[in-house]
């Protein structure tokens, strides 16, 4: 039996409703510079894709971490220290 198939909105509802958080806009962008989910087939000028390829796509996103290493804190905006002329 076929897959179904799934156009861009479509897929990217059915990857939030896994519980992958990407939003409409995202993705669009993602495709628009090539890195988006591998492509199923064409119907005219629409891109379809299977939820089977989303799926293996998003994960592939994924990363471990939040890209910050463990035990080392966020970057804080350092103020310059107040000096007499600019405390009066």
């Amino acid at each position: 039996m076929q897959q179904k198939l799934y156009t861009r909105p479509q897929l990217w509802a059915a990857l939030r409703e896994l519980g992958y958080p990407i939003t409409d806009s995202t993705g669009e962008k993602l495709c628009a510079v090539g890195e988006g989910p591998e492509v199923e087939c064409w119907w005219g000028r629409r891109v379809l894709y299977t939820l089977d390829k989303g799926v293996r796509w998003a994960e592939s996103r994924l990363s471990p971490t939040s890209g910050r290493l463990p035990g080392v804190p966020r970057r804080v905006k350092l103020r310059a220290p107040k000096t007499e002329q600019s405390a009066a």
